[in-house]
């Protein structure tokens, strides 16, 4: 009965670690993920000579337009 019990408290222990190990690796890719967007999103804005970026209210009605040039 004793060995029963340390038998699913090491498997429960292991489960654990391997929980862990796999939130860590999932941090890591997501924030991969979010360098490699940001690195495109700089690559298009290098290529862009004009961005326009406008907030709107749920209405549709214009709130506010930001026009950004690059040479």
């Amino acid at each position: 009965m004793i060995f029963l019990i340390c038998l699913i408290l090491i498997i429960w222990a292991i489960d654990g670690l391997c929980a862990n190990y796999d939130h860590e690796e999932e941090r890591i890719r997501d924030y991969r993920r979010a360098e490699r967007r940001h690195k495109e999103m700089l690559e298009v804005m290098k290529k862009q000579k004009r961005r326009t970026r406008t907030v709107a209210e749920k209405d549709g009605v214009k709130v506010a337009q930001e026009v950004m040039e690059y040479k």
